[in-house]
């Protein structure tokens, strides 16, 4: 991965972490972040950008690691609604 790509990876997942302990600028920042690359077909960028952190980080890329995520997304978007 280039080192910009590497910066987005990394901006990526500490607003996951910060939405994660009930920031709501961080969640809300998050989700726009996946609604843009899913609206720009990047979805699978984002997978292989969300596993790749996974493992730098540790965790076990498992079906809860996404369902985790999932059900986090799923929550802002209640939230804004």
């Amino acid at each position: 991965m280039t080192t910009k790509q590497n910066e987005a990876l990394d901006t990526l997942a500490d607003l996951f972490r910060r939405s994660r302990k009930k920031d709501p600028d961080a969640g809300i920042a998050f989700l726009g972040v996946v609604l843009l690359l899913a609206q720009q077909s990047l979805l699978d960028y984002l997978v292989a950008a969300l596993l790749t952190q996974a493992q730098i980080l540790n965790i076990p890329p498992t079906k809860s690691l996404f369902r985790d995520m999932a059900f986090e997304i799923e929550a802002v978007m209640h939230e804004k609604k």
